[in-house]
C-alpha cells in the first residue's frame, strides 16, 4: 500500500455542516449556543477531577461512552466473524475504563462469546478510580448524555446503544469519593439550569469479571501479557503522548523536536504486531494529534511539509501509517473523516493483522 503526503487526505469543510450532518445528537449533548467565548473552554474540560493535570502525568484525558462508536462497532463486528468464541483485549491508555465497557457492550449486545478486556494506564490515580467501578453521566456539554435522556429512544440507532449500555451497566448512587470535578459540575448545572441531569452506573456483577484494570504501559505490552496473544489491542487516542505530539493550533513552550517519532511508533508497532493473534485488531482513535505529526530536528526536508497557515512543519508520511504498513503487516479495514486543524482528513482507525 502506497501512503500518500498527509495533505493528500485534507479537503475544506464547513465543520458545523459536517458535525450536524454526521452527529444527530450533537445539538442535544452539545448545545453550543448556550456557550458565551468566555465559558466556552471552561465547559469542554474533561469533566472527571482524577483526569485533570497531575504532576508527571497526561494533561489531556478525555473519555466518554461510545466516543467514536462508529470504529467500536466496526471493530466488534469483525471480532464477532473472526473470534465467534471470545477473544482476549488489550486496552493501553484506558483512562477509567468507559472506551472498553463499550466495546464490550456492543460485543456483548449481538454475541454470546466470551471477551475479557484487560485495561492499562499510566496513571495510579486514574486505575484506583476505574478499580471502583462507578462512572458519571450527565447532559449539557457531554457525548455520551444521551445514554440518560428519553428522546433518542425514537432513533433506532441511539436506543441501540442506550439498550446495550443498560444491558452491562446499572444505576446505583452517588459514591462517597470523588470521581468527577465538583466546580465543573457545578458550572454545567448552573447553565443548564433543570435541564441539567446527572446519574450513576456501576458495572453489573455477571459482567464484573470481564474486565481487569492495572496500572501499565504500552512499551511494556510483553511483560504485561506475557503468556498469552489478544484478539485486539486498543491504543486510542495516545500516540500522541509518547511522541510528545501536538495538534497543529497547540502550542506548548516545551514542545519536544529532539527525539524521532517515527523511531518511538515503530517500536510500539513491532510490540503490537508480535502480541497480536493473526487476524487480530489494533484500534485507534480518531485524535488529529495521533496522525497528523509535528516533524523532528533528525528529518530532512523532503521528508517533510509547512504549513504556512499554523507556521509549523509536519511529517509528510503520516507515521503511524508508516509502520503499520511496514512490511504489509497491517491492513486498514475502517476508515472515516475527521475535521483538524487543516480541514478534513481521511483516516484509518481499525487495523488488522495479515497472517
Amino acid at each position: 500500500m502506497n501512503i500518500s503526503p498527509v495533505t493528500n487526505y485534507y479537503k475544506p469543510v464547513s465543520v458545523s455542516k459536517y458535525m450536524q450532518k454526521n452527529e444527530p445528537h450533537q445539538s442535544e449533548c452539545f448545545n453550543c449556543a448556550k456557550l458565551s467565548s468566555e465559558n466556552y473552554k471552561a465547559a469542554f474540560l474533561p469533566s472527571f477531577g482524577s483526569l485533570k493535570y497531575r504532576e508527571g502525568e497526561n494533561n489531556f484525558c478525555d473519555t466518554s461512552f461510545f466516543r467514536d462508536v462508529e470504529t467500536l462497532d466496526k471493530a466488534a463486528s469483525i471480532l464477532r466473524k473472526k473470534f465467534p468464541k471470545g477473544t482476549d483485549i488489550l486496552d493501553f491508555a484506558c483512562s477509567n475504563g468507559e472506551e472498553a465497557i463499550s466495546l464490550h457492550a456492543i460485543l456483548n449486545n449481538k454475541n454470546k462469546g466470551k471477551y475479557k478486556i484487560y485495561c492499562f494506564d499510566k496513571s495510579k490515580n486514574i486505575i484506583d478510580i476505574a478499580n471502583k467501578g462507578v462512572y458519571t453521566v450527565y447532559n449539557g456539554p457531554s457525548s455520551d448524555g444521551y445514554l440518560i435522556s428519553p428522546f433518542v429512544l425514537h432513533d433506532k440507532k441511539y436506543k441501540e446503544l442506550v439498550n446495550a449500555f443498560n444491558e452491562i451497566m446499572e444505576e446505583t448512587g452517588k459514591p462517597d469519593y470523588p470521581i468527577n470535578d465538583e466546580n465543573f459540575l457545578k458550572f454545567i448545572s448552573q447553565m443548564y439550569e433543570d435541564e441539567f441531569k446527572i446519574k450513576h452506573f456501576k458495572i453489573r456483577d455477571k459482567y464484573k469479571d470481564n474486565f481487569q484494570f492495572n496500572v501499565g504501559d504500552i512499551n511494556d505490552i510483553d511483560k504485561l501479557f506475557p503468556d498469552k496473544k489478544a484478539g485486539a489491542i486498543l491504543f486510542r487516542n495516545a500516540f500522541y503522548i509518547p511522541t510528545h505530539n501536538l495538534a497543529l493550533n497547540e502550542f506548548q513552550s516545551d514542545i519536544r523536536t529532539d527525539i524521532n517519532k517515527q523511531e518511538i511508533i515503530d517500536k510500539i508497532v513491532d510490540k503490537v504486531y508480535d502480541k497480536l493473534l493473526p487476524g487480530g485488531l489494533f484500534i485507534l482513535g480518531d485524535n488529529e494529534k495521533d496522525h497528523v505529526f509535528i516533524s523532528d530536528e533528525c528529518l530532512t526536508d523532503a521528508e517533510t511539509l509547512f504549513v504556512p497557515s499554523y507556521f509549523a512543519t509536519i511529517y509528510k508520511q503520516p507515521p503511524v501509517y508508516k509502520a503499520l504498513t511496514r512490511e504489509h503487516r497491517f491492513s486498514p479495514v475502517y476508515k472515516k473523516m475527521i475535521n483538524c486543524a487543516m480541514g478534513k482528513m481521511e483516516i484509518f482507525t481499525v487495523w488488522q493483522k495479515n497472517k
